[in-house]
């Protein structure tokens, strides 16, 4: 007979399998005194099978002279479900406080496996602040009974995200057991950013920047005029002024080139004029000159105003100084030279009447 938990193959020397019976035959004839052989088959043992399973194989032989003799061969079967565990969850980048997530975890026997995953059960256990959106706990367990190789069970659960959830990356470990195999664990990591609240109010800087003379000469003071004003609804915090004169122009009042104001805090709708003396140097060059304030606070990008001056250097025309150029020297010159011949033409005019 062939045994339990195994199915028929083949079988050499003639042997024959009844598949009512489940037995294979060997017809061997007439054998005279000191023959001896041997017959044999090959069986699959069935899968899956329990691991430790006994399989008990018992032959008989018999024929007319004698009585029936038996004998059996025993072998026992090794075997053990081959699992795998998957977890997701369905947020792609992150979630905020409060968020609703869903994770899914997938439990497969292999189809080579050789045995059923017996009495299996999947624990999810949630990070801190998750809980399950069906009743609020954070630990819960799913019975998915026998798995046999090939087969695959999911399970699908909505969790919810604390309100008042810190900021982080949370993992969540899933753990799956069977009786007959060693635990598995699966995790899938979520981020929690906790998002930035904008003020209602936003501070708004502006700033302008005029001189008190448009042109000068060598020598001059100039007076530049800064005004710095909040038009946002906000205050604006660590506002600063820095003023970077051009080459041949000098503060007055300070050492260097560049001069800082530190404004401090400007409230909204408030401003603040600030009133720079600049003296222009004595080797100045003709040309103008532009004088950059910039605007500086936290949180709020730079800003500049600039004002332009105009340097003329003067021309000295007889003992008068004037700063005119050369068309002004030559119609200057010209009318000199009429004033002159006006001068001659009175003279002889006045002679004339003494000649008579």
């Amino acid at each position: 007979p062939v045994p339990t938990n195994t199915a028929f193959v083949s079988a050499d020397n003639g042997g024959t399998y009844d598949p009512i019976s489940k037995s294979i035959t060997w017809n061997l004839g007439t054998q005279v005194p000191g023959s001896s052989g041997k017959v044999s088959y090959v069986a699959t043992v069935a899968k899956p099978i329990a691991n430790g399973t006994v399989i008990i194989n018992v032959v008989t032989i018999d024929s007319n002279e004698t009585d029936p003799l038996a004998t059996s061969a025993i072998t026992t079967a090794t075997s053990a479900p081959k699992l795998s565990m998957t977890k997701s969850v369905n947020v792609s980048t992150f979630v905020n406080p409060g968020a609703v997530i869903t994770y899914t975890v997938t439990v497969t026997n292999a189809a080579d496996g050789t045995d059923a995953a017996r009495n299996l059960v999947l624990t999810d256990t949630l990070p801190s602040g998750f809980t399950f959106a069906i009743d609020g706990t954070s630990t819960k367990s799913f019975a998915l009974g026998n798995l046999s190789p090939g087969q695959f069970a999911t399970v699908t659960y909505v969790v919810n995200v604390s309100n008042a959830q810190a900021a982080g990356t949370y993992e969540n470990l899933a753990k799956a057991k069977a009786d007959n195999a060693t635990e598995l664990t699966a995790t899938a990591p979520v981020e929690v950013r906790v998002p930035v609240v904008l003020s209602s109010v936003s501070p708004e800087l502006t700033i302008t920047k005029t001189v008190d003379q448009k042109t000068a000469k060598p020598g001059d003071v100039l007076t530049f005029k800064v005004t710095v004003k909040n038009v946002g609804d906000g205050d604006a915090h660590n506002v600063i002024v820095t003023d970077t004169l051009p080459k041949d122009l000098s503060f007055v009042h300070g050492i260097g080139r560049t001069q800082t104001w530190k404004i401090g805090t400007l409230q909204s709708g408030r401003s603040r004029v600030i009133n720079v003396d600049v003296r222009v140097e004595s080797d100045a060059k003709a040309q103008d000159y532009v004088n950059v304030a910039v605007l500086s606070a936290d949180d709020l990008p730079s800003k500049e105003a600039r004002a332009t001056v105009t340097i003329k250097i003067p021309r000295v025309l007889g003992l008068a100084t004037t700063g005119a150029g050369r068309l002004d020297l030559l119609i200057a010159a010209l009318g000199a030279c009429l004033v002159g011949l006006g001068l001659v033409g009175l003279r002889l005019g006045r002679e004339q009447p003494q000649r008579r």
